[in-house]
Order: C-alpha cells, then structure tokens, then sequence
C-alpha cells in the first residue's frame, strides 16, 4: 500500500510517520520506528497486503482492543502498545479488508506476494502452526530467509533455548521469499518424495533394503577381483609364452622349485 501512514500518540504529543516500502519494524533494536519501551520485541508492518505482525516474547500490543498476534489491516485502526496509541491510514479501502477475511476454501488466483497470507490465514490454528514451520524451515535451507535471523536462531538452537513457532514467526517476518516461489515449490516436492520414502528406508524393511544392497555390493566386489585375477593370469601366461619362444628352457627352474635334482 504505497502511501500509507501511522499517527502515533504518546506522552510527548501526536506524530505521523510514513510507512516504507514492504516492511516498517516498530520497537526493538533495529526499528525503524523506535519504542524504547520494547525491548528487544518487535511490530512489523506490512504494506503488500497492509497487515501487521507481533515479533517477540513480551507484552503482545493490541488491534481494536484484542490482543495481536497476525492481523490484516484497514484504515483507522488502532494500535496500542506500551502505553503508545498507533492508528493505521493510507489508500487501502475498508472494503478490501473484508475481501481477505471471506475468501472461501478454495480462493481464486491472487497476486504472489499476497497469496501466503491469505492460504494460512484459512487453515485452522494447528495446520497454521506446522504450515509456518515448515514454509520457515524451507526458506532458510533455501538460502532465502534472513541471514541475521536465522543466524540468531541457530544459536539459539546450540544454546538449547528453542521456540519452534517463535522462530517461525520471525523468520517468516523478516525474509522476503514466499512459498509461491519456484524454488520452494520444487523443493517442498522433494521433501514430499523423501517422507514418502522414509518408511521404507527405516525398521525391518529398511534393513532389509540395505542387506539387499550390501549382498549386491559385495558380489560385484567379488566379480571384480575374480576378473582383476584373468587378467594378471593372463599376462603372465604370455610373458612366459614369449620367453619360450626365444629358447628359454624352464625346466631346470621348475626342477628347482620342486627341488628335484
């Protein structure tokens, strides 16, 4: 939503501040908008489609009273957080708020950048939850995800301090790729076939599988030596062949080595 703005009260008075392109972050270390009281959470607004997203472990704001965690938004209306009132404009018209909320099961084609809101906000809040997870996951192996984010989860990972949905929400936050990229759609494809294989590479029939392999790879072990064998026979067959006819008498060498005479 090019254009839009938020007008911010507090105790030092009213202020309106312009929205970025994409993504404005309020609070935290690196907001754009800063909000001492935060600490290190963040409120990310988004412009494409206008909605906003709480990112952190503290005192969620509100939007209309209710607690926030991702919702849409629509001209006129208000945030609170930390005592801070933050009251969304822009060009967008209430009636295309409405629009996202009634899109049925099966929604008709919608912009790219738009799309993954819209699927996720449909599904239930468990499915939601394991969608998050791994559209995240997928974006960081993908090398699509934010480095600085995914960088601090990995820690976070070695610290055995991990939020699986936390790290969801943030990573998908602050990282630009969606799932309608074609590098996630041939990867999710990939995952699909690997876990539709998994059980047959796991418990008996997994063993099995791989005694197969091994008999198999042995055999052919055993062929190749067998054949390496031949080969050097052979070789020294004709070298001995050749001795012969330049009048080499092997007679006595052979006497020798059965020591006779």
């Amino acid at each position: 939503m090019a254009g839009g703005w938020l007008d911010i009260s507090d105790a030092s008075g009213t202020r309106r501040e312009a929205l970025r392109d994409g993504l404005t972050r309020i609070g935290g270390v690196d907001g754009e908008i800063p909000l001492e009281a935060s600490g290190s959470d963040q409120l990310h607004v988004w412009d494409r489609p206008p909605r906003a997203i709480f990112v952190g472990g503290g005192t969620a704001p509100t939007l209309n009273g209710r607690a926030l965690d991702e919702e849409q938004l629509k001209p006129g209306d208000q945030l609170e957080w930390h005592g801070v009132k933050l009251v969304y404009g822009g060009e967008a018209a209430p009636d295309d708020h409405a629009a996202l909320e009634e899109i049925p099961l099966a929604p008709p084609p919608a912009p790219a950048a738009a799309q993954p809101a819209v699927v996720a906000r449909g599904l239930p809040p468990e499915e939601d939850k394991v969608w998050k997870r791994l559209q995240a996951g997928l974006l960081v192996e993908l090398s699509m995800a934010d480095r600085v984010t995914a960088k601090r989860w990995q820690d976070a990972v070695m610290r055995d301090d991990f939020d699986a949905d936390q790290c969801a929400r943030e990573i998908l936050a602050r990282s630009p790729g969606r799932g309608g990229d074609p590098k996630m759609i041939e990867r999710s494809g990939r995952l699909l076939r690997d876990l539709l294989m998994a059980p047959l590479l796991s418990g008996s029939r997994g063993a099995s599988r791989k005694a197969r392999q091994a008999a198999k790879g042995g055999m052919a072990m055993i062929l190749s030596q067998g054949i390496a064998f031949v080969v050097y026979s052979l070789i020294v067959l004709a070298i001995l062949l050749l001795l012969r006819l330049r009048g080499v008498e092997f007679d006595a060498l052979f006497d020798r080595m059965m020591m006779r005479g």
